[in-house]
């Protein structure tokens, strides 16, 4: 048994701040706290002034209501 991590991503992606363990994102024309911890190495936005495409934890998506298990990311 594997414990891969299934990830989200999220299109065009700006940053407007970081602290130690979080990045404030604008999703989909919302900002939200994003904590570093569920934000994938793979991801293009890490830190502040970063945009692009965000991938986080499926989990973490789900919890704020960012993402619906089988649906399109909002």
């Amino acid at each position: 048994m594997t414990d891969e991590i299934v990830g989200v991503e999220f299109e065009d992606v700006l940053t407007l701040h970081e602290t130690e363990k979080a990045v404030l994102c604008n999703i989909a024309g919302e900002d939200h706290w994003v904590p570093k911890s569920q934000i994938l190495a793979d991801s293009e936005v890490q830190g502040h002034g970063d945009q692009g495409v965000l991938r986080v934890t499926e989990w973490w998506a789900i919890k704020i209501g960012l993402y619906i298990k089988g649906d399109t990311p909002k």
